[in-house]
Protein backbone atom coordinates (compact mmCIF):
# COMPACT_ATOMS: atom_id res chain seq x y z
CA UNK A 1 0.00 0.00 0.00
CA UNK A 2 1.67 3.27 -1.08
CA UNK A 3 -0.21 6.74 -0.12
CA UNK A 4 -0.67 9.52 -2.07
CA UNK A 5 -1.29 13.23 -1.76
CA UNK A 6 -4.04 14.52 -2.68
CA UNK A 7 -5.39 17.42 -1.08
CA UNK A 8 -3.63 20.66 0.88
CA UNK A 9 -6.16 21.72 3.38
CA UNK A 10 -6.29 25.64 4.00
CA UNK A 11 -7.58 25.56 7.18
CA UNK A 12 -9.11 22.89 9.89
CA UNK A 13 -12.73 23.55 8.61
CA UNK A 14 -11.32 22.07 4.90
CA UNK A 15 -9.74 19.23 6.70
CA UNK A 16 -12.81 18.54 8.38
CA UNK A 17 -15.00 18.92 5.09
CA UNK A 18 -12.47 16.49 3.34
CA UNK A 19 -12.64 13.82 5.95
CA UNK A 20 -16.02 13.62 5.64
CA UNK A 21 -16.36 13.54 2.08
CA UNK A 22 -14.14 10.72 2.21
CA UNK A 23 -15.43 8.98 4.77
CA UNK A 24 -18.77 8.95 3.15
CA UNK A 25 -17.31 7.62 -0.04
CA UNK A 26 -15.55 4.49 1.85
CA UNK A 27 -11.93 5.90 1.05
CA UNK A 28 -9.58 5.21 3.45
CA UNK A 29 -6.93 8.00 4.05
CA UNK A 30 -4.32 9.43 6.15
CA UNK A 31 -3.19 13.26 7.53
CA UNK A 32 0.37 14.29 7.30
CA UNK A 33 1.01 16.95 10.00
CA UNK A 34 -2.73 17.19 11.04
CA UNK A 35 -1.13 18.09 14.40
CA UNK A 36 0.06 21.65 12.93
CA UNK A 37 -3.83 22.78 13.42
CA UNK A 38 -3.81 22.24 16.67
CA UNK A 39 -0.45 24.10 17.33
CA UNK A 40 -0.99 27.18 14.80
CA UNK A 41 -4.40 28.11 15.76
CA UNK A 42 -5.95 26.55 12.95
CA UNK A 43 -5.18 28.29 9.77
CA UNK A 44 -2.45 27.94 7.24
CA UNK A 45 -1.69 28.87 3.77
CA UNK A 46 -0.65 26.83 1.43
CA UNK A 47 3.07 25.37 0.96
CA UNK A 48 3.86 26.70 4.29
CA UNK A 49 3.43 23.43 5.87
CA UNK A 50 3.23 20.10 5.36
CA UNK A 51 -0.60 19.01 6.03
CA UNK A 52 -2.05 16.67 3.13
CA UNK A 53 -4.98 14.20 3.01
CA UNK A 54 -3.01 10.89 1.58
CA UNK A 55 -4.60 8.11 0.01
CA UNK A 56 -4.00 4.54 -1.33
CA UNK A 57 -2.95 4.96 -4.80
CA UNK A 58 -5.77 2.85 -6.01
CA UNK A 59 -7.84 5.72 -4.62
CA UNK A 60 -5.99 8.48 -6.07
CA UNK A 61 -8.58 9.18 -8.98
CA UNK A 62 -11.61 8.76 -6.75
CA UNK A 63 -10.60 11.06 -4.05
CA UNK A 64 -9.07 14.18 -6.08
CA UNK A 65 -12.41 13.81 -8.39
CA UNK A 66 -14.72 14.22 -5.13
CA UNK A 67 -12.63 17.07 -3.28
CA UNK A 68 -12.49 18.82 -6.44
CA UNK A 69 -16.26 18.40 -7.28
CA UNK A 70 -16.81 20.27 -3.32
CA UNK A 71 -14.15 22.47 -4.74
CA UNK A 72 -16.10 23.47 -7.33
CA UNK A 73 -19.68 23.76 -5.32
Amino acid sequence: MALMRVFEPANAVELAEARMLLEASGIHYFVEGENYFAAGGGFISHGDTPVWIQVDESDVESARELLRKKAGS
